[in-house]
């Protein structure tokens, strides 16, 4: 959601006082309070950053400890700016960035962090921060990207209850593996010698024999005769893993030669009707919106990372979450790779279902 220089704000009560918010985010406001209203389920929190015309501020949201209300609270408020805070939460994605983390915490969240212990926590971000709840050491937590709070929890528990195969997932790489790919995807950028993305893709392709998911790289994907094709293949996935060498998209060239580039706009479009489980892996993948596109579309949960990451840490999360994931739930094959990889740990998150004011489309970033 962007926002526009001279905004309009409106005024949100807290115990008789007001609290003057931007536009924009009322509309998401008063949905959180009718779904806290009729939410029946005890130990639920939401915390959603809005602007005011001083700077950020935090609303949390929590569910009644009887099962029936809820309450409502401004957590903090401050003179943190809207790009400040997307700087900090860019910096706070870095494995040794505990300076940043702690500011951009102090700024969002309560001093007494031990209320929240033991519950089901949210991050609402409908004005695309990129926030994720590692960055504020909300660890098994969610960014809440539904309409539907209730519907919202059912999803957490399923990727915390549910075991998905490796076999089912279909993997969509988009590393170069011929000079003509890699004019394709990074044009006149500078990048990695073709033998290091050769060396990647081969890894790749390792994993894809050892783990039997079904696998597009580069060469299959070259054989495919349209970008109809690629987004059909896309559509009809169980699981998927989307991994980009290119931060604004897919790019890959097809059967005559063409080159074209799948967007999160063109993921947006799409009607993921089995609802998949999503592997991103891009750099800035969040910040590119891939996982609300992936959600918008469909999808039942998405794991991305954020900011920037070389493709062998990708391979290297990729390798130990399908090792994982064959004995363990989806929630605790993500928590193996956090445990062994800082970059993990810290800079990526899941995304459960999509929030967006009726009428709304998620936008293309």
């Amino acid at each position: 959601m962007s926002r526009v220089f001279g905004s309009s704000y409106e005024s949100v009560m807290f115990d008789g006082k007001p609290l003057e918010i931007v536009s924009q985010d009322v509309p998401e406001f008063r949905s959180m309070e009718r779904q806290f209203g009729s939410l029946r389920r005890v130990g639920v929190v939401a915390y959603f950053p809005v602007e005011t015309k001083t700077g950020m501020a935090t609303i949390r949201f929590e569910s009644s400890s009887t099962g029936s209300g809820f309450t409502k609270s401004i957590a903090k408020s401050g003179s943190l700016s809207r790009q400040k805070l997307i700087d900090l939460e860019l910096q706070a994605g870095q494995p040794l960035a505990n300076s940043a983390r702690g500011d951009l915490q102090a700024a969002l969240l309560p001093a007494d962090r031990t209320i929240d212990a033991g519950k089901t926590v949210f991050i609402i971000d409908n004005a695309y921060y990129g926030l994720l709840p590692e960055a504020l050491e909300f660890h098994g937590g969610a960014v809440l990207s539904s309409s539907n709070l209730a519907t919202a929890l059912d999803t957490l528990k399923f990727l915390q209850e549910k075991q998905v195969k490796p076999e089912d997932f279909t993997a969509f790489v988009g590393y170069p593996e011929s000079d003509e790919d890699l004019k394709a995807v990074f044009k006149d950028q500078p990048t990695a010698t073709l033998d290091t993305w050769k060396e990647r893709s081969g890894e790749i392709r390792k994993l894809s024999d050892e783990f039997k998911f079904k696998l597009y790289g580069s060469s299959e994907l070259n054989k495919l005769p349209d970008k109809n094709a690629v987004l059909h293949e896309i559509e009809n996935s169980k699981g998927i893993v989307w991994i980009t060498a290119h931060s604004s998209g897919c790019r890959v060239r097809l059967s005559a030669g063409e080159a074209v580039e799948i967007s999160a706009s063109d993921i947006a479009g799409l009607h993921l009707t089995k609802k998949p489980f999503v592997i991103v892996r891009a750099c800035n993948g969040n910040e590119a919106g891939f996982a609300k596109a992936f959600i918008s579309a469909g999808a039942r949960g998405v794991w991305v990372n954020q900011g920037k990451i070389q493709a062998s840490e990708v391979n290297s999360q990729l390798k130990e979450f399908l090792a994982a994931s064959q004995q363990k739930t989806l929630a605790q094959a993500i928590e193996t790779v956090k445990q062994s990889s800082p970059l993990a740990a810290h800079a990526t998150g899941l995304h459960v279902e999509l929030i967006l004011p009726e009428g709304e489309h998620a936008p293309n970033q």
